[in-house]
């Protein structure tokens, strides 16, 4: 058995013929607020200082019934996170967000959840 690099068994960038073909993946996407597939979470806050702006469950529940309500939102089409001992750092489409111990682990939990009902 030969050892080989990890390098060696990465396609090379721009060399699509090596990647399996999959289902084109949706470049815009849309959540219905109103769906009953949608699962909405509470909103969390660093502290009790935090005025909340906006409340994506209010918003469905404000809705007249059987009419969507899509979530509002500007599109991911960047992402990037640092890391440290202190806090995460997380830039989307180019802006950075600071996430103290508290926050990130509240963002990990919901994103778990979260992602367990997405399909991939």
């Amino acid at each position: 058995m030969s050892a080989t690099s990890a390098d060696e068994t990465l396609p090379v960038e721009g060399d699509e013929s090596a990647l399996a073909p999959g289902p084109e993946q949706p470049v815009e996407v849309e959540v219905d607020l109103a769906d009953a597939g949608t699962a909405i979470g509470p909103v969390h806050v660093r502290d009790a200082d935090v005025e909340v702006a906006g409340d994506m469950a209010a918003d469905a529940a404000d809705a007249e019934p059987g009419e969507p309500v899509p979530a509002e939102g500007t599109q991911v089409e960047s992402l990037q996170a640092a890391s440290s001992t202190t806090g995460l750092a997380l830039s989307i489409n180019g802006e950075t967000y600071l996430f103290g111990a508290q926050m990130a682990a509240t963002l990990k939990q919901i994103a778990d959840k979260a992602i367990a009902a997405v399909v991939l």
